[in-house]
């Protein structure tokens, strides 16, 4: 057994090779000093910011950022190629191995030595930091808290970073292999495995929808996007220990079971694999599978991305070319020999033909994907999203939502039901896309994305916009704290008034237009051009919510009347001088073509819609020519002239058109 002398002399004779690696992380941290220093002078000298902002932001930056740890990364892979490149060169190994210490001690050496090269200017760098915050006058609680986390966080980032380079170097016995190594260890979950679903999926199924996120469990095994994870913000605020327990537990046990197997593989590595490629040869098949099968899969996705998604015998060529490729391109790294390209033919035939079982899984979809509809006793309640109300999901600040349940669930469920049996029939007609998250009883969420014609789609929402639940995940008001509204906005496209209303009177106003929104149909909805809108601006860090007036909402209009806001006013109403038809060439140039036979504008009234209003949701008449655009010039009650866009049917935009022609003609 080595004394405690010879372990402490052979870390001090360590330490000397690192010199320069040790000199590079002080210059990085030293860099990170006087960047801090730049921004708080930049910061003090805005005298726009109040000190108790100034001290918000220094807060802040004392939190862990994925940018930081992204620069923690590369040293800790520098410092494993620096610490065990001896591993790639025979001679220094043949040294190494001869010294009177234990491998696995020697393994403890150089990860200690590593680990305090990076630690002591780090905490440096952090202790500096917090003095200079505090001479200024911006230190707080935060601030320390801050700093306690990004400590934290780096010094488990470094160590499964560190690790994992370790690993690399110690299973091959070349520099450069050994970085290709760690990439595939930090890639080949996050990237090659967790992508091959979806990949598969877009090309196969037609009801698939992505759920995977960023924190799926295949982001677990690999220090870049568990970095990512731990050094994320929570939404809406700065970093919290409570958000990032998952991360950082999952962090510290692959860091102990990393080291366990580091220092397992260090002490039977053999002396003779430096300078080959792979240190044990025993995994080169295996290894070789796992890369060949997911990167000849993506080939054959690219190869068919490349034709438009029109022709799938595209996807089997790449399959093919991508196997034939990337196995002897594996292979010849292997042997350090061009040749290599075509060795081992018999496991790249296996290779391939796994691959071509997988495509073939997909292409019947034999797993019944896309014809999967959960049974209604299991189902709790389904949420349903069709393309038309994305962006109010986008502008969605109320609770939670539940989904509808009971008899409309099961009547649209029937309908999903006959929809699936029939997605392998074409269909020419306009389609839209409906998504349909089912929520299960025992709190599984499923989603699915339809592709529904018009009239399917209709049929679907008319039965769920028939029930309030429905309502209540759609329409934010429902649910949402009115409290923190800061502004209600009304408009008519002519008109922007800001409404002047107590919270007895805002209170009144929206149980009013609730109470009006109960009652509107699918059918209404879709066949009956709103004459207002109005705009609620609030609190919630969401976007502005927008809710339209429509005709029938008597009492909503009778109040906003009182408030000095024309919301009965339709464009039938208004005074138009004139009709722009406004054409875009190929070239995107546009040519305005004025209307100004007010007899011809009077016939066509009755057809207009003013597209601000209609156009977010449902197109109550709309032309199916894309490159026209019809514009309005209405004489408002304050005697100014106004645009507006409006919408129409293709058969008024033909009279319009007509009513150009022989206008030019008599001019």
């Amino acid at each position: 057994m080595t004394s405690k002398i010879s372990f402490f002399k052979l870390r001090k004779e360590n330490m000397r090779h690192h010199l320069a690696v040790l000199l590079l992380t002080c210059f990085c941290f030293l860099m990170h000093i006087l960047a801090f220093v730049i921004r708080i002078q930049n910061l003090t000298g805005d005298t726009d910011l109040k000190h108790s902002e100034v001290m918000e932001s220094v807060a802040v930056w004392a939190q862990p950022g994925y940018v930081q740890s992204f620069f923690v990364i590369v040293l800790a892979v520098i410092l494993a190629m620096s610490g065990l490149s001896y591993l790639h060169s025979r001679t220094k190994t043949d040294f190494y191995h001869s010294l009177p210490i234990k491998r696995e001690n020697l393994f403890a050496v150089i990860a200690l030595n590593c680990l305090l090269i990076f630690a002591l200017p780090f905490l440096f760098a952090c202790l500096a930091e917090t003095a200079i915050a505090g001479i200024t006058g911006f230190l707080t609680v935060t601030f320390v808290k801050n700093v306690a986390a990004s400590i934290l966080c780096y010094f488990l980032v470094f160590t499964m970073s560190y690790l994992t380079a370790a690993l690399a170097m110690i299973m091959t016995g070349n520099l450069i292999v050994g970085l290709l190594g760690f990439c595939v260890f930090a890639g080949y979950a996050p990237i090659l495995v967790k992508n091959i679903f979806p990949c598969l999926a877009n090309v196969f199924l037609d009801t698939y929808v992505n759920t995977m996120s960023a924190r799926d469990g295949f982001d677990y095994f690999s220090p870049i996007s568990l970095a990512a994870w731990v050094t994320s913000p929570d939404s809406g605020a700065g970093w919290s220990m409570k958000e990032h327990v998952v991360p950082l537990v999952v962090l510290l046990v692959e860091i102990v079971l990393l080291l366990l197997l580091c220092q397992k593989l260090f002490k039977i590595r053999p002396s003779e694999a430096a300078g080959k490629a792979m240190a044990f040869p025993k995994l080169n098949p295996i290894i070789r599978i796992m890369l060949v099968i997911p990167m000849a899969l993506f080939s054959g996705v690219f190869f068919y991305s490349m034709v438009m998604n029109e022709y799938k015998i595209w996807l089997v060529i790449g399959v093919a070319i991508g196997a034939f490729v990337f196995h002897g391109l594996i292979e010849s790294i292997y042997q350090f020999d061009i040749h290599g390209l075509l060795s081992n033919k018999k496991q790249m035939g296996i290779c391939m033909a796994i691959c071509f079982i997988i495509v073939g899984f997909f292409y019947t979809d034999a797993f019944g994907y896309d014809k999967y509809v959960p049974e209604v006793d299991k189902t709790g309640a389904i949420l349903v999203e069709p393309q038309i109300f994305s962006d109010r999901a986008d502008a969605y600040w109320g609770e939670e939502r539940d989904g509808v349940s009971g008899q409309p669930m099961e009547d649209v469920m029937g309908l999903l039901r006959q929809k699936v049996e029939s997605l392998a029939t074409t269909n020419e007609e306009y389609q839209d896309f409906v998504t349909v998250t089912y929520v299960m009883k025992n709190g599984r969420k499923i989603k699915r994305q339809y592709t529904m014609t018009l009239e399917e789609e209709n049929e679907i929402m008319s039965q769920m916009l028939a029930s309030k639940e429905y309502k209540k995940d759609l329409f934010s008001l429902y649910t949402a704290d009115w409290s923190k509204i800061t502004q209600i906005m009304w408009d008519n496209q002519i008109d922007f008034i800001t409404l002047k209303l107590t919270q007895e009177e805002q209170e009144q106003f929206l149980n009013l237009y609730l109470e009006e929104l109960d009652t509107l149909s699918f059918k209404e909805m879709t066949e009956t051009a709103p004459t207002s809108e109005f705009c609620v601006s609030h609190e919630n860090g969401k976007m502005d919510d927008y809710y339209y007036i429509y005709p029938s909402f008597e009492k909503t209009i009778a109040f906003l009347k009182e408030k000095g806001c024309d919301a009965d006013l339709t464009i039938k109403d208004m005074n138009i001088v004139s009709l722009d038809i406004i054409q875009y060439g190929d070239s995107g140039r546009e040519t305005v073509y004025p209307v100004t036979d007010q007899a011809v504008i009077a016939s066509v009234k009755d057809k207009l819609n003013i597209s601000g209003f209609c156009g977010n949701v449902f197109h109550v008449y709309n032309s199916n020519n894309l490159n026209v655009e019809l514009s309005a010039h209405i004489v408002t009650k304050y005697g100014g002239s106004q645009e507006v866009y409006v919408s129409t049917d293709d058969e008024t935009l033909k009279i319009l058109d007509d009513a150009r022609g022989n206008q030019e003609t008599e001019e």
